[in-house]
């Protein structure tokens, strides 16, 4: 496997792309962070990090992917860019810098192929140290918000986290702990107050190319007792279900109970959920083929009803999971508290959501969410807050960023009116979760931020 050579950040910023095959760009500086050591790149986030590659052609150039570690966390290269031809010291080459947390980081790169499912890949070139500055995302990131929403709640919004790099998927347990799934295939606890620094861990194998990575959370409904916690991400042969245990503020006891099943190369999809049944239910993308989504000999595009062990439950019919069929891109599912609605943010119908239920299980009804906002994630409230009971709320990536939608009390597949909560204060909202207090949990693009009832 060729490796790296010449590793160097190339600071220009977005605008300056067409300039980024330079190595010696004239991109205006970041502001001055002062006290950063010397030998270190202030940067501000925007810019690309380019290297030498070698290749004996532009062929084998064309089969090489990049891992960009940060502080020894593996990221698949984002937006990679090469010279036609090559220099004295190879192909030029540049990506995307991967998300990270403000602070100093120390960056290194591989080169790595993929053959008979197994990667292959180069050294890690010399380490580049960086600082990267703060920057105010949104507007709820300078400190608190205040909502009242058109029936009289009021809720106050703290920034109660920040650094979270690319969130996927938020899990609240009963002790108090909100499991963080970012899409590196870290997971990371809150607890008291705080991220649990060092406690966190990632999930071996997770594949971050073109938005794929750890994709969704769930908590075991009897956490109390066996405090299971279960994860769904990507590896090189497609989707993995994995149980985790979880201890203290870390996890443990990694179990595979379903693997190999194929996932969009782009951009995939999956989600999980308990029903109230106890059951586990398990939603993947229909893997870039929408006519698998019907085939039912194919675990692709469907909802599938798991034990807890992954095994295939006594009662499902002709003793396959398959719950639903015709979900191609599942963003987000949650139940209804009867247990006769389950609510899919399919992405594959922009801005729609679908109520599936009935024998057979078919979509019952569907929803186009106001302001072209597209579905991110999904929950049903179950709090403590009355007027919430019941509702669904939708953490949107565009449009509207957290939308609260009133289902009709006698008829769970019918929605009332919506609302929005946030506003204009974040710009996207990337997942969702309810703690047992009533606290709704809501994760933006670095941030975790708290929403709740003001106490007297």
């Amino acid at each position: 496997m060729r490796a790296v050579r010449g590793f160097w950040a190339v600071l220009c910023t977005c605008a300056l792309l067409a300039g980024c095959g330079d190595k010696s760009p004239q991109a205006p500086p970041p502001p001055d962070t002062g006290g950063v050591p010397s030998g270190t790149e202030k940067i501000t986030g925007t810019e690309r990090v380019g290297w030498d590659q070698q290749a004996g052609s532009s062929e084998e150039l064309s089969t090489f992917r990049y891992l960009i570690y940060v502080d020894a966390n593996p990221t698949d290269a984002q937006d990679v860019s090469c010279t036609a031809t090559p220099g004295p010291s190879g192909y030029s080459c540049s990506s995307r810098l991967p998300p990270m947390s403000a602070g100093q980081h120390s960056l290194s790169l591989s080169s790595y192929i993929t053959s008979s499912g197994n990667r292959l890949e180069s050294e890690r070139s010399t380490s580049l140290l960086v600082v990267l500055i703060a920057q105010t995302t949104s507007a709820a990131a300078s400190g608190s918000l205040s909502v009242t929403t058109t029936d009289g709640v009021q809720l106050a919004g703290t920034v109660v986290a920040n650094g979270l790099i690319e969130p996927t998927a938020l899990a609240s347990a009963p002790d108090g702990r909100v499991f963080i799934a970012e899409r590196n295939g870290r997971i990371r606890v809150f607890h008291d107050g705080g991220l649990q620094v060092g406690r966190n861990i990632t999930l071996p194998d997770t594949t971050t190319k073109d938005g794929q990575g750890l994709l969704a959370l769930a908590v075991d409904p009897d956490y109390e007792r066996n405090h299971f916690v279960y994860a769904v991400y990507t590896t090189v042969s497609g989707f993995r279900l994995a149980r985790l245990r979880a201890v203290g503020d870390t996890l443990g006891e990694h179990a595979v109970l379903l693997d190999r099943i194929p996932s969009a190369q782009s951009q995939p999809a999956a989600a999980i959920r308990f029903g109230t049944d106890g059951k586990l239910y398990v939603a993947f993308d229909d893997a870039g083929q929408p006519r698998r989504a019907g085939d039912l000999g194919s675990f692709n595009g469907k909802v599938l009803r798991l034990n807890t062990d992954g095994t295939t439950p006594t009662d499902q019919a002709g003793g396959s999971p398959i719950y639903a069929s015709n979900v191609n891109t599942p963003r987000g599912i949650d139940w209804d508290p009867s247990g006769s609605a389950l609510w899919v943010a399919d992405g594959a119908a922009e801005g729609v959501l679908s109520a599936l239920g009935g024998r057979p299980v078919i979509t019952r009804a569907r929803y186009t969410l106001p302001g072209n906002a597209n579905a991110s994630a999904l929950t049903i409230y179950r709090g403590a807050i009355k007027p919430f009971q019941g509702n669904l709320l939708v953490a949107a990536n565009s449009g509207h960023s957290l939308l609260r939608l009133r289902v009709d009390a006698v008829n769970p597949m019918k929605i009332l009116s919506s609302e929005q909560i946030l506003g204009d204060a974040v710009e996207q909202a990337r997942a969702i979760t309810v703690d047992t207090d009533g606290a709704i949990f809501v994760a933006t693009n670095d941030s975790l931020i708290k929403l709740a009832v003001p106490r007297q």
